[in-house]
């Protein structure tokens, strides 16, 4: 499925002015999919449903004929692999490293920006994503390409546990 979505996220790609843009197209391809799949299951999609969709969502033109050349091409299960495609070939482009950070709560808009300079200050320019997962009880994990930084209470646990039983 990825290697079908990826011409469709290259052609995405010039259509991109900056980083604001960037998020707007990942945010119009989530809520394309969701609504798709919930549609789906209610009825077969067709090309005044799509078209009632980019109507309901108010897209820009650009976004719209995508959304029914997806639907002309029998495409739309694609979306979430072209997002990912897109946000492969947007963070290559731009020479950006990919950082997810999980947490146990939300972080404050100081602790994110905090972390976010330190990141760059090491790696250069860095697209963040924050995810809150209870079950690591405290700490954080943070995920980059290359290498994982996992500092959560979960994993010390864990370390502990392995300690005891050797």
């Amino acid at each position: 499925m990825i290697t079908i979505a990826r011409p469709y996220a290259k052609a995405i790609i010039p259509l991109i002015k900056d980083e604001k843009d960037f998020q707007s197209w990942c945010d119009f391809i989530i809520q394309s999919d969701e609504l798709i799949s919930y549609f789906s299951k209610k009825v077969a999609i067709s090309k005044v449903l799509v078209g009632k969709i980019c109507d309901g969502l108010e897209l820009e033109s650009s976004k719209a004929n995508f959304l029914q050349l997806l639907h002309a091409s029998k495409r739309l299960d694609c979306l979430p692999f072209i997002k990912k495609s897109l946000k492969e070939l947007w963070l290559k482009a731009n020479n950006t490293m990919y950082v997810k950070v999980i947490t146990s709560s939300l972080l404050s808009k100081e602790h994110c920006d905090t972390l976010e300079n330190e990141i760059k200050k090491q790696f250069g320019a860095c697209l963040f994503t924050y995810e809150v997962d209870k079950s690591i009880l405290g700490g954080m994990i943070v995920k980059l390409p290359h290498k994982t930084i996992d500092t959560s209470y979960i994993n010390k646990i864990k370390n502990f546990k392995q300690l005891l039983k050797t």
